[in-house]
């Protein structure tokens, strides 16, 4: 088979593989991937690398991964969606590679990311279930740091029904926060 063809195969094989919780096995296939994919097929590549990093507990290389990806400057930019989700990514790896102290860099950035995705204005459903659950992520890290009103602004700006959920308890962030 021609690269182009075993490269994208190597990717459907690691997703796959991801999905099944086989992560060295993933790690492997990715790792055979000669060239770049064509189009969003990188973006994914990209975003299941950092996914892999992630899993497997190194944020630092997650991070790396996913500031590439969402680097203005880069020759190629991802689908605002992929962008968006790496943004998220990138946050959630930042947080982790921070500890949540509140006093470290990496902690400070990966917030200021979750605020500027949690306020950003979107174009289609995929980018509001990304936003959504940046405000969550917010609203979760403010109470457990025990700041209820600090938690209040990111969980009213989640939408209480999204065409995907199927959680019954999704809508009970809202009254938590009244108290």
């Amino acid at each position: 088979a021609p690269p182009r063809v075993r490269d994208r195969a190597w990717f459907f094989l690691a997703r796959l593989q991801h999905q099944r919780g086989h992560l060295a096995d993933a790690e492997a296939s990715l790792a055979r991937i000669e060239a770049p994919l064509l189009g969003a097929l990188e973006d994914e590549h990209q975003l299941l690398r950092a996914q892999l990093r992630l899993a497997q507990g190194d944020a630092a290389g997650a991070a790396a991964v996913l500031e590439a990806l969402a680097d203005p400057k880069a020759p190629r930019q991802p689908a605002p969606a992929a962008l968006m989700l790496a943004r998220f990514n990138l946050a959630v790896a930042l947080l982790r590679q921070g500890g949540g102290r509140a006093d470290d860099e990496a902690t400070q950035r990966g917030t200021a990311l979750l605020e500027q995705l949690g306020a950003t204005p979107t174009a289609d459903e995929e980018q509001r279930a990304i936003r959504d659950r940046a405000n969550v992520a917010l609203g979760i890290a403010a109470l457990q740091a025990t700041k209820p009103r600090q938690a209040r602004a990111p969980l009213q700006r989640v939408r209480l029904a999204r065409a995907h959920t199927h959680n019954p308890h999704h809508g009970h962030a809202r009254p938590a926060t009244e108290q």
